[in-house]
C-alpha cells in the first residue's frame, strides 16, 4: 500500500526548488449528459513569482453556490495583483503591497488536491513504466463504494497516478459517481478529475490583466 500523506508531502517537497505549472480540472456530468459543474485552475510557480487562475461554472444541487465565477492573482513577493469575476460577470481588480494571507498560503504544488483525491483510498503500486525516458511508478485505487469521513458516499471509484523517482506526481485521474441534492433536485452524476504537473516550463510572468489592475488605481498599501 501507499501512504497518501507521505506521497503528498514528498510531492510538495520535490517541487519546492523547481519552476512548475500545476493544472487541475474537475467536470461533473449528470446521467442525461448535462454538464452540472466544471472547475479548473492553473498555478504557475517560479522563485518568488506565483500566479494562480481559477474558474468555476455551475454547482451540483445542494452545494453552496459561490458569488465568484473566477479568481486570479499574480505576485512577485513584494506586490500582488488580484482579479475577481463575480457571478454576474463584473470584473474587479486590486493591487496590494506584499502578499495577503490567502495568497501567501496558496497550495502552489497541488499537494492539497492530491491528498484530497486519494485520502482514504486503497492506493497501491501497480506497475512501473517509462515515458520519454523517465521512469514512472503507476499507482492505482478502485472501490465499488467508498465512504470517507466528512464526504458524501461515492460509487465506482477509480484513480490512477504517475509518480517520478523524485516523488513528483506528474498526473492523476480519478472518476466516481455520486448523488447530489434531494427530492426533485436529486441528481446522480459522474465526476472526472484530472491533475497534471510540468516542470521547468514557466517563468510565472505577469499575465496581461496585471496592467489593467495597475491602471484601475486600486492600490492598497496595507496589504490587508
Amino acid at each position: 500500500g501507499v501512504d497518501v500523506t507521505t506521497l503528498a508531502t514528498a510531492h510538495d517537497r520535490a517541487l519546492r526548488e523547481v519552476n512548475s505549472t500545476v493544472r487541475f480540472r474537475r467536470t461533473i456530468v449528470a446521467a442525461n449528459g448535462t454538464v452540472v459543474s466544471t472547475r479548473r485552475s492553473v498555478t504557475e510557480s517560479a522563485g518568488d513569482r506565483l500566479g494562480f487562475d481559477y474558474v468555476q461554472n455551475g454547482s451540483p444541487p445542494g452545494a453552496d453556490g459561490s458569488a465568484i465565477r473566477a479568481f486570479a492573482f499574480w505576485t512577485n513577493g513584494s506586490v500582488t495583483a488580484l482579479r475577481t469575476v463575480g457571478d454576474e460577470g463584473a470584473v474587479s481588480y486590486q493591487i496590494v503591497s506584499g502578499q495577503p494571507p490567502a495568497v501567501a498560503s496558496t497550495d502552489d504544488s497541488g499537494e492539497g488536491l492530491l491528498f484530497a483525491a486519494l485520502d482514504g483510498t486503497n492506493v497501491r503500486l501497480s506497475e512501473t513504466i517509462a515515458v520519454d525516458g523517465e521512469r514512472l511508478y503507476v499507482l492505482s485505487a478502485q472501490h465499488d463504494r467508498l465512504n470517507r469521513s466528512g464526504r458524501r458516499p461515492v460509487e465506482n471509484f477509480s484513480a490512477v497516478a504517475y509518480v517520478t523517482d523524485d516523488g513528483i506526481v506528474r498526473e492523476y485521474e480519478l472518476r466516481y459517481t455520486a448523488t447530489y441534492g434531494s427530492g426533485d433536485d436529486r441528481v446522480t452524476a459522474r465526476t472526472v478529475e484530472r491533475f497534471r504537473v510540468t516542470v521547468n516550463d514557466t517563468a510565472a510572468a505577469p499575465p496581461a490583466w496585471v496592467d489593467d489592475a495597475r491602471g484601475a488605481g486600486t492600490e492598497n498599501r496595507s496589504g490587508g
